[in-house]
């Protein structure tokens, strides 16, 4: 007797499971939103850094002292090397706009040279919420010096 007693008590009724269906149908929703949240701001965090890294190499092969040999101090090879760190992060350089305050192979060493990269949200992000605006500009500037 005491036997079947526990083995009842363990079983629930048919209200308790549609209870449980009705609290999952509340819960569910918001956990997912926590989750795809997450995951858009992370991967906005992601490009973020993605573009301050192009943008640092971009400058450091800039302002490097100018070798015809390896290309380096030549602006078209900053931009090629920006262009690979943003392509292995499967960002589309079309969609990122560089500009450089001085021409590297025209500046006399000492000159700082400004490298400024900028996009916006709408152009490289994901949409899964909207929690980040389209309009959200993503920028990195550097400044470093000429070697000479």
């Amino acid at each position: 007797m005491m036997i079947r007693k526990i083995a009842q008590s363990r079983t629930s009724s048919p209200r308790q499971h549609g209870a449980e269906i009705l609290e999952a149908a509340l819960v569910l929703p918001i956990v997912l939103s926590l989750i795809f949240g997450m995951v858009e701001f992370a991967y906005y965090f992601h490009i973020e850094h993605t573009v301050e890294a192009a943008c640092r190499e971009a400058a450091r092969t800039a302002c490097v002292y100018t070798n015809a040999i390896n290309g380096d101090g030549y602006q078209a090879t900053a931009t090629q090397r920006c262009n690979t760190i943003l392509q292995g992060a499967g960002i589309d350089p079309a969609k990122v706009s560089i500009i450089y305050s001085k021409t590297p192979e025209t500046a006399s060493p000492g000159d700082d040279i400004t490298v400024t990269l900028s996009t916006t949200w709408g152009q490289v992000g994901i949409r899964l919420f909207g929690l980040v605006s389209d309009s959200r500009a993503i920028t990195s500037k550097v400044v470093f010096r000429k070697e000479g």
